[in-house]
């Protein structure tokens, strides 16, 4: 072989060489997934595990969500949520105190977890302050209107209560929460019949031994609350 042409090969190898470490480099670059990516992964698993019972596993990725993205109220609020679930309710009160700036994105969402939560340590002032702040804006997330009316009952404001549950099962006369809250509220105006008729319809509804307990334990602080005053 001539001298040139192996100095040619040789030159055409080296070439070829550089030229694989740039793909593998850039494949690798293409692999490399961003914290923004990361979070949104992590918080996918999240989701799942949630909805199939595995708190520990929920918790282990909105923490992961929200290390990638640490300003996401989403995060925070999902993570704070999982927490009080499990029991963990000083971390999650902790994440709950969080300074919001209205309009911020995720603000009323997560204003509303927060209410929710203040409403079961019976903190009814931070609770109502919140639920008041979403309700001047005027777009409601899901869910709103039943902790509004969750919060008028643990503060005697019955008859508020019904006017928005009457509302709400205008719209979904078979929902479980509504009914059993109305059937509160019929209970503590002193409508025993109309309360145990709509206490069974939400017992059907709900078709959830866990549902009526819950339903029974408010009962009993609302009796309770009742007989203090």
């Amino acid at each position: 072989m001539k001298k040139s042409n192996v100095c040619g090969l040789k030159k055409g190898i080296a070439k070829m060489a550089v030229f694989s470490l740039l793909v593998v480099g850039f494949q690798g670059c293409a692999n490399m997934k961003t914290s923004e990516e990361q979070a949104y992964l992590a918080e996918q698993e999240g989701y799942a595990d949630y909805r199939h019972g595995d708190l520990p596993g929920a918790e282990k990725d909105y923490r992961e969500a929200l290390k990638n993205d640490p300003s996401s109220l989403r995060f925070r609020r999902n993570l704070a949520v999982v927490l009080y679930r499990e029991g963990k309710k000083a971390e999650s009160l902790q994440l709950f105190d969080t300074v919001l700036l209205p309009g911020e994105k995720g603000e009323r969402h997560f204003r509303l977890a927060r209410a929710n939560a203040y409403l079961h340590e019976h903190d009814y002032r931070r609770a109502q302050n919140d639920l008041q702040k979403i309700l001047i804006e005027g777009r409601w997330p899901k869910g709103f209107r039943l902790v509004e009316a969750y919060s008028d009952i643990r503060t005697g404001s019955y008859r508020e209560a019904s006017i928005v549950l009457h509302e709400v099962l205008s719209e979904r006369p078979d929902d479980p929460v509504a009914l059993g809250y109305q059937s509160i509220v019929y209970r503590q105006m002193g409508e025993a019949g109309r309360a145990r008729k709509t206490f069974l319809s939400a017992c059907l509804a709900g078709r959830s031994k866990q549902f009526r307990k819950s339903l029974e334990r408010i009962y009993q602080a609302c009796d309770s609350a009742r007989r203090l005053h």
